[in-house]
């Protein structure tokens, strides 16, 4: 399971209009040239993850799956969009994190976990591991993406799991999300197209019946992101590898789940972004797109949530769900 029209973080760009003194034969009473010229705006100043202090409440971009069974899990198809983000806050006084949205059902959940929720044992690398009842009968999970992966830089994005069940009698769900500090609609316009190099994908494939039924970890599938500031287009594709979740592990076999492409396009008045997908090698059968958001000066970082749902060609339902960081 573990494993932005114009560029969002360039909008808010306005135009100053250069000022002349005139045509005025008589110099001004104080001497001078005329109007000053603005000043341009200062370059905004980011915190990275590092350097936080206090409370904080970051923006997140998801893609979920929920279902009566985990795994595998039935996918309501939807990634990143408005009304589509989990809220995730950290309450410094007692180092609590606080994850709360509402299920595809309508059904809120608002769970807090403290670091004695921390499972010591747990066996997900990279994260910090918190389960806690809140009186349903069901452990809910936070997957915290809070240490740092070797050979992979991120300043000012991370990722997190949230596996939920709102009530006892509701179905469970796990939402793939990233989450981070946002370029700022202030910032400089990048003069050439950004090219994203680094990647990590956490996620899961599910594949509903047939010879390869089962679960499948995504964390070896290829992805690319670019933007391009002149045409406010965000393009990425996902090449999606699967390998199979087994009681004693991942399975050496790689399956291949499919290749997807979008683009979103943004016009400079939100900072998030979001899109379709659409299926270069799968027949989509449902709702399918990605959503996120530009992390850290100029959109040094980038994450966006993806939720998938198509057809093996086999004919098979698939099911596919994760999360994607970036950097340049």
């Amino acid at each position: 399971m573990i494993a932005s029209r114009r560029l969002a973080f360039v909008i808010g760009c306005a135009l100053l209009a250069s000022c002349g003194g005139g045509g005025s034969s008589s110099p001004p009473p104080t001497g001078g040239g005329g109007t000053p010229t603005p000043s341009p705006s200062p370059t905004p100043t980011y915190q990275t993850f590092a350097t936080l202090t206090g409370n904080q409440a970051f923006s997140t971009a998801c893609g979920g799956t929920s279902g009566p069974e985990v795994p595998p899990h039935q996918g309501f198809g939807r990634a990143a969009t408005d009304n589509f983000r989990l809220s995730l806050d950290f309450i410094a006084a007692n180092n609590n994190w606080r994850v709360a949205g509402t299920s595809r059902t309508g059904e809120a959940f608002d769970n807090t976990f403290r670091p004695e929720d921390i499972d010591a044992a747990s066996t997900f690398t990279n994260f910090t591991d918190y389960l806690r009842d809140p009186g349903t009968g069901f452990r809910n999970r936070l997957l915290l993406g809070d240490k740092p992966i070797s050979g992979i830089t991120r300043e000012y994005v991370r990722q997190f799991v949230h596996v939920v069940r709102p009530t006892a009698t509701s179905n469970p769900a796990t939402y793939f999300c990233t989450y981070g500090i946002p370029t700022l609609l202030t910032d400089p316009l990048p003069t050439t197209t950004i090219t994203y190099t680094s990647f990590r994908i956490v996620g899961q494939g599910v594949i509903l019946g047939g010879a390869q039924g089962g679960a499948y970890d995504l964390g070896e599938s290829t992805i690319t992101l670019s933007a391009n500031p002149t045409n406010g287009q965000i393009s990425t594709q996902l090449v999606v590898t699967g390998r199979l979740q087994t009681p004693t592990g991942l399975s050496d076999t790689r399956v291949d789940l499919g290749t997807y492409s979008g683009v979103a396009q943004i016009d400079g008045t939100v900072q998030n972004f979001f899109a379709v997908l659409d299926g270069n090698t799968r027949a989509i059968t449902g709702p399918s797109n990605f959503g996120g958001w530009f992390f850290g000066p100029q959109g040094r970082e980038a994450g966006y949530g993806f939720s998938i749902q198509a057809a093996q060609q086999t004919g098979e339902r698939l099911v596919i769900a994760g999360s994607v960081t970036a950097r340049r």
